[in-house]
């Protein structure tokens, strides 16, 4: 996935989880030497690019296939289709996560939960649900909306099946609430 925006990798978690594959980031013109190294050390058959060309350009792709691996791409016409790609693939079924795609630390604080559940995460934008993104959710049953009025406006969210929010008075409250809501396990340090 694209290092230096991070929609793409954090909606990716739950595939990483169910592929039992780690994210790697890259530029996005060009193969990141240290992700080289890795999927060097790693000897994989197969790489996911995340994302379309103006994400990771087919110059990366090129590298990855001259490396002798087979190269596969999710990928939509944004960031949101992108999500919802992901999530076709890791599968919509009861439940979807829906975080704000132009901010990251919801999907932060969400990601490692949808990852452990196997649960897709989807984007919106604050005051408007993306097409791609109201596909998807007509797909569920339920869904668990991350973040205050700010980051997912009341409009969209009484678009969404049977809702469930999470959110605190910031973004750090947010961080545990989802923790706490969730029932996540917690170590003490």
């Amino acid at each position: 996935a694209r290092g230096d925006l991070f929609a793409d990798a954090l909606t990716a978690a739950p595939l990483a989880a169910m592929e039992d594959a780690p994210i790697l980031l890259t530029a996005s013109q060009r193969l990141d030497p240290e992700t080289r190294r890795a999927i060097q050390k790693l000897r994989p058959d197969t790489v996911v690019i995340l994302g379309g060309i103006q994400a990771i350009s087919p110059n990366v792709e090129y590298q990855l296939r001259q490396m002798g691996i087979t190269v596969e791409r999710i990928s939509g016409a944004n960031r949101y289709s992108t999500a919802a790609q992901i999530a076709e693939r890791v599968g919509l079924g009861v439940e979807a996560i829906v975080v704000n795609g132009e901010q990251f630390p919801d999907a932060l604080s969400v990601s490692a939960y949808a990852a452990q559940a196997m649960i897709p995460i989807l984007l919106t934008k604050a005051q408007q649900l993306p097409e791609e993104t109201l596909a998807a959710v007509e797909r569920v049953e339920k869904t668990i909306v991350v973040g205050g009025e700010q980051a997912v406006s009341s409009t969209v969210y009484k678009q969404l099946p049977q809702p469930r929010l999470i959110a605190g008075r910031d973004l750090f409250q947010t961080s545990v609430q989802v923790i706490e809501q969730l029932k996540m396990a917690t170590v003490d340090v």
